[in-house]
């Protein structure tokens, strides 16, 4: 889920607010969130400042392409 892919991104030294999160999650309302391309578009402009941020948030979104719901059960 969101929440634990933003916990991974802070683990690997992602630094954004609280705000930032919310920001990234509200523009998540304006999209087609089936859309692989502008799901992880929105969230990467909302969270990412600069180029170590964009390493960090490229080599960690292969979680969101994970299909958690193995997990589940």
């Amino acid at each position: 889920n969101l929440y634990d892919f933003f916990q991974i991104l802070r683990i690997k030294g992602l630094n954004f607010s609280i705000s930032e999160q919310k920001d990234a999650l509200n523009s998540l309302c304006n999209i087609d969130i089936t859309n692989k391309f502008f799901f992880k578009l929105a969230l990467k402009l909302n969270l990412v400042k600069d180029p170590l941020d964009q390493k960090i948030f490229d080599k960690s979104e292969m979680y969101l392409l994970l299909d958690h719901r193995a997990e589940i059960t």
